[in-house]
């Protein structure tokens, strides 16, 4: 299917879920395309990233209709007013915005008021640039992506509860958090490569104990390797390569099993 969509679909009152993509669509998507979804809870938007560009641009002061608890944009342009609209969405559990064309600093008002309820939250592919918030609560949040930004700074530690991180290809700096073991428990996918982090790698790393993958490849890190990692039982790929990390493979490392790839 091709072409634009058209403002008829809002007419569509009983309408749960709305998808669209794995078509050619094109146009701007306004007000009038969602005015009567009252009941719509997933909306997932994605374009051919080359040929048929689309938007989704509506209003700053717009009152959407409906309470999303899924939204996936991916490959559309979003206008200034979609900021305001995420924050009146109170109910969202997934949301992806890749691709957006949004090439500014990170919006905090809108992190701090994004739904507490959010539990993945994948921000990739876009121009974000600037700091992160030092202080934010997102109580359920498990799987969070903010790979191939801008972003500087510090790396965040008010992800708790996260399992699944990915700030790949930003420009985050300073030491790996010393205690991001205590912190983040829970870890199984870890990526920081690409960025310009240095310092050791702390050795409360070890402490997440389900650690599936790890990569820290392309910063400036230094330092032996510590001496905990045979903690790691379901590890499957460790990449630590391109920094400047000195001395022998500990030992007591073991080779698991579960391995499969190691640079």
């Amino acid at each position: 299917m091709n072409g634009s969509i058209p403002e008829s679909l809002g007419k569509l009152s009983e309408l749960v879920e709305l998808y669209l993509y794995s078509n050619s669509w094109e146009g701007i998507l306004k007000e009038a395309h969602f005015i009567n979804l009252t009941r719509l809870k997933a909306l997932s938007i994605s374009t051919d990233p080359i040929e048929k560009p689309m938007s989704l641009n509506v209003a700053y002061d717009w009152v959407a209709p409906f309470k999303l608890h899924r939204l996936l944009i991916r490959y559309c342009r979003v206008g200034p007013g979609f900021w305001k609209l995420i924050q009146s969405q109170t109910e969202l559990l997934d949301v992806t915005l890749q691709n957006t064309s949004i090439s500014d600093s990170m919006p905090k008002e809108w992190l701090s008021k994004i739904s507490s309820q959010v539990q993945n939250l994948d921000l990739s592919y876009n121009n974000f640039s600037g700091r992160l918030p030092l202080q934010l609560k997102f109580p359920k949040l498990q799987s969070f992506d903010l790979g191939h930004n801008q972003l500087e700074g510090p790396l965040p530690l008010w992800l708790t509860n996260v399992y699944y991180l990915d700030f790949q290809s930003n420009l985050f700096s300073g030491p790996i958090p010393s205690n991001l073991g205590q912190l983040m428990p829970k870890l199984r996918y870890l990526d920081v490569s690409e960025n310009r982090l240095n310092g050791t790698i702390p050795l409360s790393i070890c402490n997440t104990k389900d650690m599936e993958v790890i990569s820290l490849r392309n910063n400036q890190l230094f330092g032996e390797f510590p001496q905990r990692w045979s903690w790691w039982s379901k590890i499957r790929i460790i990449d630590v390569s391109h920094n400047n990390l000195s001395g022998n493979i500990p030992s007591s490392m073991g080779f698991p099993s579960s391995l499969k790839k190691f640079k």
